[in-house]
């Protein structure tokens, strides 16, 4: 099953759509989340810096079993691939800081 499927014209007031958080996605909901993202001008996360400054990025290669693991995991989760990589850099860099 696709991760995202187009609804294409969905009544959100008849139908029972929900967000990650639960929340019921009524036409206001989703007038405001839209408004929210123009404001912000700008696609993605929040800043992992500070507000207004693109957070820096690390790329890396792996196994092909690690990346499956990696998959999985972050499926068992409920998260993104990228915050369990994000999570394992900082415990890293925050126990090399301890040493």
């Amino acid at each position: 099953m696709a991760k995202y499927v187009d609804a294409g014209n969905a009544d959100l007031e008849a139908e029972d759509y929900r967000a990650p958080t639960g929340v019921r996605v009524t036409e206001k909901v989703a007038d405001a989340a839209v408004e929210k993202a123009l404001r912000s001008g700008r696609a993605g996360r929040p800043s992992l810096s500070r507000p207004g400054k693109v957070s820096p990025t690390v790329n890396a290669r792996v196994s092909v079993a690690t990346k499956r693991e990696l998959q999985r995991l972050a499926k068992e989760r409920g998260v993104k691939e990228s915050v369990l990589v994000r999570e394992a850099v900082e415990a890293v860099v925050s126990g090399r800081r301890r040493r």
